[in-house]
C-alpha cells in the first residue's frame, strides 16, 4: 500500500522540522497495528517569504511613487507552491501580484485553471514596477559601497 501527500507551510523553520516528526508519526503508528511503514520524503518548493525588510520597503515606495497607495493591498498567506523560493533561498527578493484580472473581458480565473488567461494590457504596469525597483534598489545600494 502506498500514500503519497504535500506537506505547505508559512515557515522555514517548521519546514525542516517537520519531516522527522512525520516520520515519527508514521511508523509509531504502523508499529501500533502491527505493520512497517518507511517515509520517502523529497523537498520541493518551498514557502515564499516577504522578509526581507530593505527590500519589503523599496517595493512599497516603488508602488506608491507609480500608481499611489490605493494600488497595494494586504494579501492573506497562501499555500501556493512557487519556484521563486529556491531564488529566495540564495538572494533576498521579493514575490508579489500585479494584477492581471479584468472582470470587464471575463479574465476571471487564477492559474491552474484550464481558463486561465492574463490582461496583457496590465503588464506594463507590472514591468514598470520592476524597473523602478531595480533603480530605487541600485540608487539606494550603490551608496553603501
Amino acid at each position: 500500500m502506498e500514500m503519497e501527500g504535500t506537506i505547505r507551510t508559512y515557515s522555514r523553520e517548521l519546514r525542516t522540522t517537520l519531516e522527522s516528526e512525520l516520520r515519527e508519526i508514521v511508523e509509531n503508528t504502523a508499529k501500533a497495528l502491527g505493520c512497517e511503514a518507511k517515509l520517502e520524503y523529497y523537498y520541493y518548493a518551498g514557502p515564499v517569504i516577504n522578509d526581507h525588510e530593505d527590500i519589503n520597503r523599496i517595493v512599497h515606495d516603488a508602488a506608491v511613487k507609480l500608481y499611489g497607495e490605493e494600488c497595494l493591498t494586504t494579501m492573506p498567506k497562501l499555500m501556493g507552491s512557487e519556484d521563486f523560493s529556491y531564488l529566495m533561498e540564495k538572494v533576498p527578493g521579493f514575490y508579489g501580484f500585479i494584477g492581471a484580472l479584468n472582470k470587464e473581458k471575463g479574465i476571471i480565473y487564477f492559474n491552474h485553471n484550464d481558463k486561465f488567461d492574463v490582461d496583457e494590457s496590465a503588464l506594463h504596469r507590472g514591468s514598470a514596477l520592476y524597473a523602478q525597483f531595480a533603480y530605487d534598489f541600485l540608487k539606494e545600494k550603490s551608496k553603501q559601497y
